[in-house]
C-alpha cells in the first residue's frame, strides 16, 4: 500500500471533521472546528493526515508540544479509517509524530489511551511506551449516558538514535 502522511492545512478542516464522525464514536473524542482550525493555525500543534485519490482522510494523528521543565511531545490522538485498521497505519502515523517530536528536541512522549481500546494500548507498547499511570474517570462517554471510562497514560523516552 502506497501511504503518503501530509500535515494537515485549513483546507482540510471539514475533512477531518467528517473523518472524526466516522472513526470517533465518542463524541468527546471528536473536536469542533474551531479547535481544529486552531491547532492547524498553532506552532506547537500538528495535525497529520493520510488521504485517499479522492481526497477522503483515511487516518489522521494529532500532537502537542509542551515546553515544561522536561520538554515533551503529546500524543493527543491517532484515529484510523475502520477499512485500515490493524494494517499498521496507526503505527506510521505515531512514528511520524515521535519524529516530529523529536526535530522539536522534545526528550519525551506522552499518550492516554482509553482502557478498552486493546488495540492501541498493544500499538504504544509495541513501540516502546510503558504504562506510567491509571487515570480514573478521565474519558467522557456522552453516547451512554455519563458514564466514564478510566485511561492509562503511557510515556517514552524519545531518542534520535533509533530514528537513523
Amino acid at each position: 500500500m502506497n501511504i503518503k502522511i501530509t500535515e494537515a492545512g485549513i483546507k482540510d478542516v471539514a475533512g477531518i471533521i467528517e473523518f472524526e464522525k466516522k472513526c470517533f464514536v465518542c463524541v468527546t473524542d471528536r473536536f469542533s472546528p474551531k479547535n481544529i482550525t486552531n491547532q492547524i493555525k498553532s506552532a506547537t500543534c500538528r495535525i497529520t493526515i493520510i488521504k485517499d485519490k479522492k481526497g477522503n482522510i483515511l487516518a489522521s494523528a494529532t500532537g502537542f508540544l509542551r515546553h515544561f521543565k522536561v520538554p515533551s511531545g503529546r500524543i493527543y490522538k491517532i484515529g484510523v479509517s475502520p477499512a485500515l485498521k490493524q494494517k499498521g497505519i496507526g503505527s506510521l502515523l505515531l512514528q511520524e509524530m515521535e519524529s516530529w517530536f523529536l526535530r522539536k528536541k522534545m526528550q519525551f512522549s506522552f499518550a492516554e489511551v482509553r482502557i478498552s481500546n486493546t488495540p492501541s494500548r498493544k500499538m504504544f507498547i509495541k513501540s516502546g511506551y510503558k504504562e506510567i499511570g491509571l487515570l480514573p474517570c478521565y474519558y467522557g462517554n456522552l453516547d451512554k449516558g455519563l458514564d466514564l471510562e478510566d485511561g492509562i497514560k503511557y510515556k517514552k523516552k524519545l531518542s534520535n538514535e533509533a530514528k537513523s
